[in-house]
């Protein structure tokens, strides 16, 4: 970790997988996690430095409990000690804060959905909200050909943020191949998209359809590069037979679908809403299935929701599907050696919230976890979660 200030925090984005693995494999006596909600806008954005506030005293609370110095206190928290005034800081929030300290470094995130108020103490972070937003995020990524040139964004079901990316221009790609009428529009846009992309409303010039195609190979091939794996989802946007032409052209493994339109004329929300729309029955098809994995595992015994047993079977490695229903903050000390379960400390530290315990694990030992609600599982009110069973 390093110390976090402002610039660090100029994107509002969930962790990616790395940083959540990273913060999960951290330890570290006295670390502490912070989450509350954050409002972006309008007067009741003071409240974003009331519970930063509140935040402040609680951890000065849990440092003093898990046994630190005055010293080692101020230490940890030196670096958010004067955000509390930093006008420019409050001026950009996202709608929920994430803060993770030890030992005087910060790893600090502006989220894209709101989190719970919690602050907690021990030695290890707590993760569990990130570990839901994450479940819930249907990341995919758009791809928009549009005169001003292509551009790449990476979307979910909170926000869209651009990818920043160097795209092939059309002369490294077409060369003197280059017809006259789009080397006009080339030499008056140096992205390579006013002609190439809207030189024929129908596309029925053979010859610019022919640029058109390469060029949306050479495109193609720069997009595949960044995306994560060839089952990525990805949505083109773009005037009805230039998107015709890249699906044509692209060799990517998932492209999921067509917003038709020129890109230029939708906002940014409306982007990403036609994106999602586009995506979303894709997106949703893992949480269908995990639901039917559910149905069948509990016809044949294989689920739990005993607290105790889904702990036991977590750190033995044989959970294969965590289901959360509720994710309030459950407290208890686990005994992972002797399998034992007992009352929590009377000043609950971060190790002792059970429910994040056994989301780590599974996710540790290759198993999934995804919050659903609770008229999906149909579970009791003192059972947050229930696990499917490898064996």
């Amino acid at each position: 970790m390093q110390h976090t200030g402002l610039p660090h925090e100029k994107h509002i984005h969930l962790p990616n997988a790395g940083t959540l693995k990273q913060l999960m494999e951290h330890r570290g006596e006295c670390s502490v996690s912070i989450y509350f909600p954050t409002l972006q806008a309008g007067p009741e954005t003071q409240q974003n430095r009331i519970h930063f506030k509140n935040a402040l005293k609680q951890a000065e609370d849990g440092l003093r409990a898990c046994g630190s110095s005055d010293e080692a206190i101020e230490r940890t928290l030196a670096p958010i000690r004067g955000w509390a005034d930093d006008e420019e800081r409050w001026a950009h929030q996202g709608h929920g804060k994430a803060i993770f300290l030890h030992d005087g470094e910060c790893h600090a995130h502006r989220l894209p959905a709101s989190v719970e108020a919690r602050t907690l103490v021990g030695d290890r972070f707590h993760v569990l909200p990130l570990i839901e937003l994450q479940s819930a995020s249907l990341d995919h990524y758009v791809l928009c050909l549009e005169q001003n040139g292509p551009r790449l964004l990476h979307s979910s079901a909170f926000a869209m943020d651009e990818v920043v990316m160097d795209f092939p221009s059309l002369s490294d790609v077409l060369g003197e191949e280059l017809t006259n009428e789009t080397q006009q529009g080339h030499s008056t846009n140096g992205a390579g998209g006013r002609h190439i992309f809207h030189g024929h409303g129908d596309g029925s010039d053979e010859e610019h359809k022919k640029e058109l195609r390469k060029y949306c190979r050479a495109i193609d091939d720069a997009v595949r590069g960044i995306l994560p794996s060839e089952r990525t989802p990805l949505v083109v946007v773009a005037v009805d037979y230039v998107g015709a032409i890249y699906a044509e052209a692209s060799h990517h493994g998932n492209l999921v679908g067509r917003v038709t339109g020129n890109p230029g004329s939708f906002d940014r929300e409306e982007l990403h809403r036609r994106a999602l729309e586009v995506a979303e029955e894709q997106l949703r098809s893992p949480e269908h299935q995990d639901l039917e994995r559910y149905e069948a595992a509990r016809r044949t015994s294989k689920t739990t929701s005993d607290i105790r047993e889904l702990l036991t079977a977590a750190t033995d490695g044989r959970v294969e599907l965590l289901l959360v229903a509720d994710d309030q903050l459950r407290f208890g000390s686990w005994d992972p050696e002797k399998r034992k379960l007992s009352a929590a400390p009377e000043t609950p530290r971060s190790e002792n919230e059970l429910l994040d315990l056994v989301a780590r694990e599974v996710l540790a030992k290759g198993g999934r976890v995804r919050f659903m609600g609770d008229e999906d599982l149909e579970l009791h009110a003192d059972e947050p979660a229930v696990a499917v069973l490898r064996f």
